[in-house]
């Protein structure tokens, strides 16, 4: 998956801030462990968002 990299300064992030960042990739035993958010997040994360979003309209 190739995500592209936004490169507006956002939340005091400058371009050079982000290329910065150089994270490794990870690895098949690492993406066999993760699990799915609502399996370790608690409801009311979800609920929060869920009305965060909605403020949004």
């Amino acid at each position: 998956m190739v995500f592209k990299k936004n490169f507006e300064t956002r939340c005091g992030y400058t371009k050079e801030d982000l290329e910065a960042v150089d994270s490794l990739p990870l690895t098949d035993e690492e993406l066999a462990r993760l699990k799915p958010a609502k399996e370790v997040l608690p409801p009311s994360f979800f609920k929060y968002v869920i009305e965060e979003r909605c403020k949004r309209g």
